[in-house]
């Protein structure tokens, strides 16, 4: 988006003066007389026998793309209040607002399609992976722990490492784990080797909890 800074009224009067009024236009109006750097240009304006001189500088800038007064309003809300957005995709939408960018133009840094990433921002989507987090985090500059959730970051540390991390507190085999926590033996074993992604619902209901109250990252 381009906006133009016309020359004030009390521009700047070089004193040039001609007596031949056949170049002078009818109707005065501003004329660029030279261009000294990028976007930035001399006007000149010949009224009632005077020359008179202004600079003119061509500004760009991005404005916020909120296409609905709902994300507008919800944005200036939140413009100071990064760290009390609770989803991933708040966070997301936060990011992409305050840099003044289109879903589209997002996906197309990051090497997504614009609906996966437009499902990453509505929530539609619960698994972010590591190169595209990393990708984002670098786009929005700001870190990975700060723009993914609990169970993305959880992934994105490794869910094997991290659920070893929690047997290793309790003392307990595999076994022993499963049991007391109700979890099927085999799918712990899976998703500890990281045969098997877990889900979001099964680590809110397994380990959520469990790594808080452990301390763990």
């Amino acid at each position: 988006m381009y906006r133009k800074c016309y020359p004030i009224a009390n521009a700047l009067n070089v004193g040039l003066w001609t007596d031949n009024e056949a170049f002078a236009p009818k109707k005065p109006r501003w004329t660029v007389f030279s261009t000294t750097y990028e976007r930035m240009f001399v006007l000149a304006l010949y009224h009632h026998g005077v020359v008179r001189c202004a600079p003119l500088y061509v500004h760009s800038f991005r404005v916020t793309t909120a296409k609905r007064l709902t994300d507008a309003l919800w944005f200036q809300r939140q413009e100071h209040s990064e760290g009390e957005l609770q989803t991933m995709g708040d966070r997301l939408l936060w990011h992409r607002l305050r840099l003044g960018l289109m879903q589209k133009e997002v996906a197309a840094r990051v090497g997504l399609g614009r609906t996966v990433y437009a499902l990453l921002e509505a929530g539609g989507r619960e698994i972010c992976s590591a190169e595209t987090a990393r990708a984002l985090a670098e786009l929005y500059h700001t870190s990975v722990e700060e723009l993914l959730d609990g169970y993305n970051l959880f992934l994105y540390r490794g869910q094997g490492q991290q659920i070893r991390a929690c047997r290793e507190r309790t003392g307990l085999t595999r076994k022993a784990f499963a049991k007391r926590y109700g979890i099927c033996e085999s799918c712990l074993e899976d998703w500890e080797k990281e045969r098997v992604l877990m889900s979001k619902r099964a680590w809110e209901k397994h380990f959520r909890d469990l790594m808080f109250a452990f301390d763990l990252p």
